[in-house]
């Protein structure tokens, strides 16, 4: 289970006990998460308020189990469209994609992975159903899983518009139209969300990784990683050959080599094949492209919206090629699925350490109130006490964190601890975080007796002395409710 899971829990806890989406009771307002997985967050946590090791497991099992379902839903909805489009290509699909090894392990993490790749499912069904409107409130639900899923319905459109550039088939336009129409609907629907739980048009997560994707710099090949979770041997490769990112390029080289190959026999069912083929190739190549502009920001539940893209594309390889050639396909995808299957019981994260760490900080009663930049577990287990400072899920940080004035935050919230990992504060972090004028690092001293989680206390007077901290950049509301 990640960090960022326990975001989402105690933004859900904050919802349903005040009607504000709030990391920290209230103290800031964020639009930082997605909204389907938001909310149904906030469901569970109306079902199981109490933060209790036994609730906790009840917790994660609720979130398992609707996961489950999600994620078989989607794969029976993947199967069912795969076998319309390109039967010959299924079981190739379901042993490359759907035994992945993200499939054994992402479900289970409490985060919005199973939700958005239903949505990508969804789409894909929608493409190949009689009834063209369908298309259009499949990727609005896609968006409310995930924001950047206008990124597959973009791909949609321009696979159809490729189709038939001028627009005259009836079918196509229609499809054509409904899926503009879903893109616009999708992108409307989660900016007037973030500006009723905010006040901002663009969530704060997204306006923050922009910002660390500019001060780090384009990197491609980090946003080829999430591949490696919706494609057998691209996880296999990252996991057990890990060289980085770049030992995925041979594989992607590939699957390239095998889909433009595959080009024409994907078309000997109708034009919906083409339509379906083309989108899962744009969308493949697309969300590199675009994941590349937050490089190692995107985590391993970015592979959502690979899933069904790189389902398609194996089923269209698959049907496309020889009976032969699909012999050795299969007999490769049971070996590598056994590999996967046996790799994922390797965890991602020790949250077991973490959680204990947590509980720690809930009982320590000289903290009061402390800032994290990995805050979610530290926040939900730890007595609440957390303000976030990566900007992920506070919307007040983010000029602070752009002008590279964090310190002056501390100092204007009267936050005197900051509680993290203690290796988390590098010089390549303290860049896209906003410490990098080294006022915050000299002002912070460790006084916990040492271990992986660090403890230090800010010099908030020494801090003030500062100029650029006479500009208090927090919104009106924050003002005047703690006035500096």
């Amino acid at each position: 289970v990640p960090d960022d899971a326990f975001y989402y829990m105690q933004l859900g806890s904050e919802f349903q006990r005040s009607g504000r989406w709030s990391f920290d009771r209230g103290r800031t307002l964020t639009a930082g998460f997605h909204p389907l997985f938001g909310y149904l967050s906030a469901i569970v946590e109306r079902a199981l308020p109490d933060r209790s090791d036994a609730s906790l497991d009840l917790r994660m099992g609720a979130h398992a189990a609707l996961a489950t379902a999600t994620t078989l839903a989607a794969l029976a909805l993947l199967t069912s469209t795969a076998r319309c489009a390109f039967p010959r290509g299924v079981l190739a699909a379901l042993l490359f994609v759907g035994c992945a090894g993200g499939v054994f392990l992402l479900p289970f993490q409490a985060m919005e992975w199973p939700y958005a790749v239903l949505g990508g499912a969804l789409l894909a069904r929608s493409m190949v159903a009689e009834r063209a409107a369908w298309i259009a409130p499949a990727i609005a639900f896609g968006c409310l899983c995930r924001t950047d899923f206008v990124v597959a319905g973009a791909c949609l459109a321009l696979a159809l518009y490729t189709l038939d550039p001028r627009v005259a088939d009836r079918q196509k336009r229609a499809r054509l139209v409904a899926a503009v129409a879903g893109e616009a609907l999708g992108a409307l629907v989660v900016a007037l969300h973030a500006w009723v739980a905010s006040g901002h048009l663009v969530q704060s997560s997204a306006r923050m990784k922009a910002h660390w994707g500019a001060v780090v710099g384009y990197q491609p090949l980090y946003g080829l990683e999430p591949a490696s979770y919706a494609f057998s041997p691209g996880f296999l490769l990252t996991r057990v050959l890990d060289f980085g990112p770049v030992t995925l390029v041979p594989v992607a080289l590939g699957v390239g080599a095998l889909a433009w190959s595959a080009r024409k026999g994907a078309g000997d069912l109708g034009w919906r094949g083409v339509a379906l083929f083309r989108w899962s190739a744009l969308a493949a190549v697309a969300y590199p492209l675009v994941y590349g502009k937050i490089g190692t920001a995107a985590q391993c539940w970015y592979s959502a919206h690979f899933f069904p893209a790189l389902f398609l594309l194996v089923a269209a390889i698959g049907h496309a090629a020889t009976h032969r050639v699909r012999g050795v396909l299969v007999t490769m995808g049971v070996l590598l699925a056994a590999v996967n299957l046996w790799d994922a019981r390797r965890p991602q994260w020790n949250a077991a350490g973490l959680v204990a760490r947590a509980r720690a900080l809930n009982d320590d009663p000289t903290i009061a109130v402390a800032a994290a930049w990995n805050a979610g577990t530290r926040a939900f287990l730890g007595g609440e006490k957390v303000v976030n400072i990566d900007g992920l899920v506070n919307d007040d940080v983010y000029p602070y964190v752009v002008r590279d004035r964090l310190h002056c935050y501390l100092v204007h919230e009267h936050i005197p601890f900051i509680v993290d990992d203690a290796a988390w504060p590098t010089p390549l972090r303290a860049r896209y975080l906003g410490f990098a004028n080294g006022w915050l690092l000299r002002a912070m001293t460790r006084i916990d007796p040492g271990g992986p989680q660090a403890v230090w206390s800010v010099d908030l007077a020494g801090l003030a002395r500062d100029p650029a901290c006479s500009e208090d950049l927090r919104p009106l509301a924050a003002r005047r409710a703690r006035p500096r």
